[in-house]
């Protein structure tokens, strides 16, 4: 089984939680940025996510998904977002503002992985918007989310 798992990170958390799934997914994992459009011919699985801003995935990750999107009909996928927020109803929209609905209604995992949040990494007015949203410092991954993930793909 070949899984590719493609991630829009801003700030290196979802990159980091993007590895950390590759060690949980059985047969060979590939890594790639959105950014360096990666090939999805050679892959039984796909596995998309990055951090959210502003509502939804950033860096391109919604216009990958919807030129590829043939190729993705065809394949066994899963969806992810990185984020610090715990509302249920958000989270779910922030995969509607990220993927097209087809992919959404077709994944066999669509989870929140967490995020973390580090001042030094962020510029004035992030800071300022985190802190408003009275954001905690440090890494608030939720690694059981990541298991769900590997066990839907097995099956």
């Amino acid at each position: 089984m070949r899984n590719l798992i493609v991630y829009s990170s801003r700030k290196g958390s979802s990159k980091k939680l993007a590895e950390l799934l590759a060690e949980k997914l059985a047969g060979d994992t590939t890594l790639a940025n959105v950014k360096d459009k990666p090939s999805l011919e050679n892959f039984d699985n796909v596995i998309l996510g990055g951090a959210v801003l502003a509502g939804e995935i950033k860096g391109g990750m919604r216009q990958f998904t919807e030129s590829n999107i043939e190729t993705l009909k065809h394949k066994k996928i899963a969806l992810f977002v990185c984020c610090l927020d715990n509302n249920a109803e958000n989270i779910k929209n922030y995969f509607v503002k990220s993927y097209p609905q087809i992919l959404i209604d077709q994944s066999v995992a669509s989870e929140c992985l967490g995020g973390a949040y580090d001042p030094q990494k962020e510029n004035f007015l992030m800071r300022f918007i985190l802190k408003l949203m009275k954001s905690k410092t440090g890494e608030f991954f939720k690694l059981e989310n990541l298991d769900k993930i590997a066990d839907k793909l097995k099956n």
